[in-house]
């Protein structure tokens, strides 16, 4: 049987259908970079608020690669794709040749503009820094913009999964109030990852019934 015959047979209409609903409200105007993040439960925690609110897809731009922590990211590590690269002129081309504008993240720099005055372009690659020195000195000066999320109290940070959530929610907001071409992701990634979610599912119900799945 075809993909789509083992699926009529192994994931309800209702599965399929929520596959369709997800993809459908993906961002293709908003991704998010980490940048020598050190600690993986930090990202694990950022790839739930990047589901949650809509970025299908993160880059993880340092020494080594992403390994999931599952308890943290509750699974969302299945539905939002980690892209591991290693040096600094890939990442940038990478996302330079797909449209983005690097928005570097910061809370120590005086021209950095607050959250909600900042109006994104079209297309945002959100970049977070390391824990303990925040973006690199190379890394600022390919950003094309820098934001912060304005303090008040003796807190004049926040950690790494809090920083995600204020400000991927903001932009993803601003984003779908104003529309426009590169909104969503086109109709061709959708159907992509759909058929990846699908054929995934259907593997593992295969398994759990000691049906070869190759």
């Amino acid at each position: 049987m075809n993909l789509d015959a083992w699926a009529e047979v192994y994931l309800t209409p209702e599965r399929r259908q929520r596959f369709r609903e997800v993809l459908a409200e993906r961002l293709g105007c908003l991704t998010v970079v980490f940048e020598h993040v050190g600690d993986p439960r930090n990202i694990s925690a950022c790839l739930r608020v990047a589901d949650a609110f809509g970025v299908g897809r993160v880059i993880n731009y340092g020494d080594g690669r992403y390994h999931r922590n599952r308890q943290i990211s509750m699974h969302s590590d299945l539905w939002v794709e980690v892209l591991n690269l290693q040096r600094f002129e890939d990442t940038v081309a990478r996302l330079h040749q797909e449209g983005f504008a690097l928005v570097g993240t910061v809370v120590d720099e005086p021209t950095a503009t607050p959250l909600d005055q900042f109006e994104p372009p079209a297309k945002t690659a959100l970049v977070f820094g390391s824990e303990r020195n925040g973006l690199s000195p190379e890394m600022r000066q390919a950003c094309q913009h820098l934001v912060t999320i304005p303090t008040y109290g003796f807190a004049d940070s926040l950690n790494l999964g809090t920083a995600a959530a204020v400000m991927v929610r903001h932009l993803a907001e601003t984003y779908r109030q104003r529309g426009g071409p590169d909104l969503r992701l086109p109709a061709g990634e959708q159907e992509r990852l759909y058929r990846l979610w699908v054929e995934r599912d259907v593997r593992t119900k295969l398994r759990k019934r000691g049906i070869p799945a190759d």
